[in-house]
């Protein structure tokens, strides 16, 4: 929003409007919506409001606050110190700025300890830091249109931050760091939880990628891909960590690096949710050997593991096993 002066021809006044502009998809140009709000008095230079505009707001008030309306506007708009030269010739931006989102997700992430571990890993960085995600998770948006964001939003970190600098602050971050924080986070959730565990591939169209490979594709896309390992905590419903790994690393592969990962961060007891893919003899002797709990979905083709169905069937059938886990019952679940 931004105001300008137009001259009437015909009578030579000056008219103040106040101008809206909005590019709406498909269109190639702009469209200006244009309102006019009073009128400009060169001899006193000083602006004279419309009485249309005061009555078309004025008639959603009452009497006492239509009073104050318009002493408000008449003593604030027409005050000498208060000039339309200051306002209009430098075309003033509107500094309306959104606020009342990053006040909710400021809350949430100190009532979750968040702030504290980024504090502890990133200090002085920090509120850089969380204005990218107050970012995203307001807009969806690529960082690089993070600028449109900032000219109307109050943020943490309070500053513009273009495309370059995003991507040079980003790559300045130290694995060190990103480890500390992942401690510090991990510790307040790690020992009382239950963790599902699973990795997800993000395909790329650059191989240049640190870590960027040929593996097998969740979207059956024959490009070069990463993959990212998350555990998340199933009574907070968090992450609580998580890795980067080559494209080439299947789930089997990456389970026992990722629980040594997670106990040099600190970790100590763990219980984990894990789906077929994590399975093999292997990991399973891993997880027992380090005393990590376990619930693994596993495939009923191979043979010993249909014979040991058989044995516990019954068990099953009755959710014997069942109860001690605090697992809900469904009778479909042996049909």
């Amino acid at each position: 929003m931004y105001f300008t002066i137009n001259e009437n021809r015909k009578n030579g006044k000056l008219y103040v409007l106040v101008c809206h502009s909005e590019r709406k998809y498909g269109d190639k140009n702009p469209a200006t919506d244009k309102l006019s709000i009073g009128s400009y008095d060169q001899s006193t230079q000083s602006f004279v409001p419309s009485n249309n505009v005061i009555q078309s707001i004025a008639k959603y008030l009452n009497g006492n606050e239509k009073k104050l309306f318009n002493d408000i506007v008449i003593n604030s708009l027409t005050a000498e110190n208060v000039t339309m030269d200051e306002i209009i010739n430098s075309s003033v931006e509107s500094t309306t700025k959104s606020l009342a989102n990053n006040i909710l997700l400021h809350q949430i992430s100190s009532d979750t300890g968040l702030f504290k571990a980024l504090m502890h890993a990133f200090g002085a960085n920090t509120d850089q830091i969380l204005s990218l995600p107050y970012y995203i998770l307001q807009t969806g948006n690529a960082l690089h249109k993070f600028k449109y964001w900032h000219r109307d939003t109050v943020h943490p970190y309070g500053k513009n931050m273009p495309s370059p600098r995003i991507s040079e602050f980003l790559y300045s971050l130290s694995i060190d760091d990103v480890n500390k924080f992942l401690s510090s986070w991990g510790q307040l959730y790690l020992p009382d939880e239950i963790l599902y565990i699973d990795i997800t591939s993000i395909s790329l169209y650059s191989s240049e990628i640190e870590g960027a490979d040929f593996g097998y594709n969740r979207d059956g896309e024959n490009l070069h891909q990463i993959n990212i390992c998350l555990l998340l905590g199933k009574k907070c419903g968090m992450p609580l960590m998580f890795r980067v790994l080559p494209g080439k690393i299947n789930d089997v592969a990456s389970l026992i690096t990722t629980l040594r990962h997670s106990f040099a961060l600190g970790a100590k007891k763990l219980f984990l949710i894990l789906g077929r893919g994590f399975f093999s003899i292997k990991n399973i002797v891993y997880m027992l050997d380090n005393n990590v709990g376990f619930i693994i979905s596993v495939s009923s083709h191979i043979s010993w593991i249909d014979k040991i169905i058989d044995t516990l069937f019954d068990d099953l059938k009755f959710h014997k096993i069942y109860d001690s886990l605090d697992v809900p019952y469904n009778d479909n679940w042996t049909e």
